[in-house]
């Protein structure tokens, strides 16, 4: 990822610093099995691919004997590339609980059906060089791209409290 952003600062490299910098606990990269996990998924959603309604739990993807709680989750997605037509960011402002998300979920691997969740409350059209944060453990989607790819850079932010650093992974 560095290379394909040279000369410049990798825009995940940035925000990992400064989160580092600012959080008077400091910010660290997510530790599992003595391993550092990745920050900066980078995420090419082609031309009329949809990112159903869906949310994201660090709990939900990480085994149970992790130990792994937290008080709160952050989405920090950077755009790259937007198209000029659909790639709109949608939220509902709500958060299921993971008994409920389920249940919306169904027979379902991943996403939610658009007809069980209604309309957004917001739509978001992100222009390249935007930073968003949001809460993904509230539902959210991604409208399909119509004239080109949609390019972002992925990361989350785990809070534990105001005393103790971030963790960061993507």
């Amino acid at each position: 990822m560095r290379d394909l952003f040279a000369p410049y600062a990798c825009p995940s490299d940035v925000l990992r610093l400064l989160l580092e910098e600012a959080w008077g606990a400091g910010a660290h990269l997510l530790q599992l099995d003595g391993r550092k996990a990745f920050i900066g998924i980078c995420r090419y959603q082609d031309k009329d691919v949809d990112l159903n309604p869906h949310t994201d739990a660090l709990e939900r993807n990480l085994p149970a004997e992790s130990g792994h709680s937290l008080k709160a989750q952050l989405s920090a997605n950077i755009y790259i590339d937007i198209p000029e037509s659909g790639g709109e960011l949608e939220l509902w402002g709500v958060e299921p609980t993971e008994d409920e998300y389920a249940r919306l979920r169904g027979e379902r691997t991943w996403g939610i059906d658009r007809d069980k969740v209604g309309p957004p409350r917001t739509v978001i059209k992100p222009a390249p060089g935007d930073l968003l944060l949001l809460n993904p453990r509230q539902i959210h989607a991604v409208r399909p791209s119509g004239d080109r790819p949609r390019i972002t850079l992925g990361h989350f932010i785990g809070f534990h409290g105001e005393d103790r650093p971030l963790e960061l992974w993507s």
